[in-house]
């Protein structure tokens, strides 16, 4: 049994440990920010990667980061139809509302449409990043397309692993 002695002894070390606790996370969050040039996320790793994987030269990186540039300003704005259709098409399933055909259909033809463009587009970008490939480069940037896409929704990546074991 706990005496009101050995009760008081646990609650004190249990107030001890959480602050320090606290102390530390504050220390993590405010002290040790992390790098504002890391903050890149994956645009930085592509960079490192084609650098590193496929051989790319400081040309060629400027060349990449235009062609990015170039490519994601002018996806922009369909990205920002498909999140506004997709906005109004599930704000009424939130709501419990049944859409009727005449409202659905549009929608989501607007949709496919702009993805249709954005595919078309990727293609194209694609395309020209490869066109800045030394002939030697382009089986490393091939190989890593090839990576790409399987892992991208509806590609060749076949079901996951568990999915085949239970079969």
């Amino acid at each position: 049994m706990i005496t009101p002695r050995t009760r008081g002894r646990l609650l004190v070390l249990l107030v001890v440990v959480l602050l320090i606790t606290n102390i530390a996370m504050l220390i993590f969050f405010v002290f040790l920010k992390p790098d504002p040039r890391n903050r890149g996320g994956r645009g930085d790793y592509v960079v490192e990667y084609l650098k590193d994987k496929v051989g790319f030269d400081t040309t060629q990186i400027a060349q990449f980061k235009a062609l990015r540039e170039k490519h994601n300003t002018n996806m922009q704005p369909y990205f920002t139809q498909i999140r506004a259709d997709k906005d109004k098409l599930y704000k009424n399933l939130y709501k419990g509302n049944a859409l009727p055909d005449s409202v659905l259909y549009p929608l989501t033809d607007s949709i496919g449409r702009d993805q249709a463009v954005i595919e078309r587009a990727l293609f194209k970008h694609f395309n020209e990043i490869r066109s800045i490939c030394t002939p030697e480069q382009q089986p490393a940037f091939d190989s890593l397309l090839t990576r790409l896409f399987r892992r991208m929704p509806g590609g060749n990546g076949g079901p996951p692993p568990k999915w085949k074991e239970n079969r």
